[in-house]
């Protein structure tokens, strides 16, 4: 077994993170509301660096069930007592997403996404983006971290193929075609800046991917083997060797809230 496997085996199997994994998805009525798991892994050309579980339902809870003081913090708390829950997923309302990271140093930290009517993210000064189309989304609340620290990010979900192509650019990836790609989200926070590119297809990913970093390939293949999932989006910080792909239970070219929950294929 090579180094790579055996750090991401390592990581997944990280008892503390599952436990953690497991407090969620246990708060969560799958046979009555749609329920969508899915796993990223960050890296870099030396290590793995973290592996997060991502939790996506349009089911409301009583939030202290899932067993967690981070998402029992005031702001996380106020904000979700205004979603309206629904019995399957639209446009209006993609649910809430709840999610848990582990560091290659077995730290913990999560994070909280919400919709909401009326609330902006500002578009970042520094992008200077080329056409302001409607079709920017930028009503997401995200928050990440512990109770003791945590930082707002900001996300803006791109679909005009001239922003795509600027962004693209931006980001140093000009060999990628936009043709092939369905959207790209961009992601600000602590300083950092992330593109995360969402492509048509499962042979479009895979093509793009062996291109630029023939050790996400290796990641990919890592999981379909180990365990039978497919790669959903790659994501690359700007001006930083730190890369990340993400995984659901079915080929990127399905619609991400057909997919089903992946999260017990990790379960110890």
């Amino acid at each position: 077994m090579d180094e790579l496997h055996v750090q991401l085996n390592k990581i997944l199997q990280n008892s503390h993170w599952l436990n953690e994994v497991n407090k969620i998805q246990s708060a969560f009525e799958i046979s009555k509301y749609p329920l969508v798991s899915y796993i990223g892994i960050n890296y870099n050309e030396h290590e793995v660096l973290s592996a997060k579980m991502f939790f996506v339902t349009t089911q409301k809870i009583e939030l202290n069930t899932l067993g967690i003081d981070f998402f029992l913090m005031p702001d996380i708390r106020d904000r979700y007592e205004s979603y309206i829950e629904n019995k399957e997923f639209s446009i209006a309302n993609v649910g809430n997403t709840f999610g848990v990271k582990i560091n290659n140093d077995n730290q913990v930290t999560y994070s909280y996404f919400q919709q909401i009517p009326g609330y902006k993210n500002l578009v970042d000064a520094d992008l200077a983006i080329p056409k302001m189309d409607k079709q920017i989304r930028d009503n997401y609340y995200v928050i990440e971290g512990t109770t003791e620290k945590a930082f707002e990010k900001q996300y803006l979900l791109y679909l005009d193929k001239i922003n795509q192509l600027y962004l693209l650019n931006f980001f140093g990836f000009s060999e990628i075609n936009v043709n092939d790609l369905v959207s790209l989200e961009y992601a600000h926070f602590k300083s950092k800046k992330k593109l995360y590119v969402l492509p048509i297809s499962n042979e479009k990913l895979l093509k793009m991917v062996y291109h630029i970093d023939p050790k996400m390939s290796d990641i990919i293949d890592f999981f379909a083997k180990q365990y039978s999932i497919y790669p959903a989006f790659p994501g690359f910080y700007l001006n930083s060797p730190v890369k990340s792909i993400y995984f659901t239970s079915e080929p990127c070219e399905v619609n991400f809230f057909m997919n089903k929950p992946i999260h017990h294929k990790f379960a110890k």
